[in-house]
C-alpha cells in the first residue's frame, strides 16, 4: 500500500484536504494477508479491500465483500446527496457488464459497432485474418 501512495503522490492524482465542516470523511478499512517464503520471510502483503468506491464525475461503482457494507454507504450517501440507485451495474463509461452468478464478462460491441458504422464498414462481414496470406 506504501507504493501505491507513493505513486498516488508523485503522480498528483490526487490533493489530501480538509473536509467541509460538519462533514466527516468516509472510511475505507484495508484487511492484509501476509505471504511469507519458505524460510519466513515475508515477500508480499496482499490488500484486500472491503468496499471499492470507483467515481466518475457524478456516476458511482460501488463494490464491497458484503452486501450489508455496500447498503450502509449508500444509506449514508443517499442522505448527504441526491442520487438514485441504477441497481446491478450493467453499461459503465461505454462498456458492458454482464454478470453471472460466477463470473463478470466486460465487452465493446456497442463501441465497436459505432466505430464500425462510422468508418463505413458496419456491413463488412467478419474474417479470421481481415487480409489475404
Amino acid at each position: 500500500m506504501l507504493e501505491e501512495m507513493k505513486a498516488i503522490e508523485k503522480n498528483e492524482t490526487w490533493e489530501l484536504v480538509d473536509p467541509p465542516p460538519g462533514c466527516r470523511p468516509i472510511g475505507l478499512k484495508w484487511v492484509y494477508k501476509v505471504k511469507r517464503d519458505e524460510r519466513g520471510t515475508i515477500v508480499k502483503h496482499k490488500g484486500k479491500e472491503e468496499l471499492v468506491v470507483g467515481v466518475y464525475v457524478d456516476d458511482l461503482i460501488i463494490t464491497g465483500a458484503h452486501a450489508k457494507d455496500i447498503d450502509s454507504f449508500k444509506r449514508e450517501m443517499a442522505a448527504r446527496f441526491k442520487m438514485s440507485d441504477l441497481g446491478a451495474l450493467s453499461y459503465y463509461l461505454g462498456i458492458e457488464v454482464r454478470q453471472g452468478k460466477q463470473s463478470i464478462s466486460l465487452g465493446q460491441r456497442a463501441y465497436v459497432e459505432n466505430l464500425l458504422e462510422r468508418g463505413g464498414m458496419a456491413e463488412y462481414k467478419p474474417c479470421v485474418t481481415p487480409m489475404e496470406v
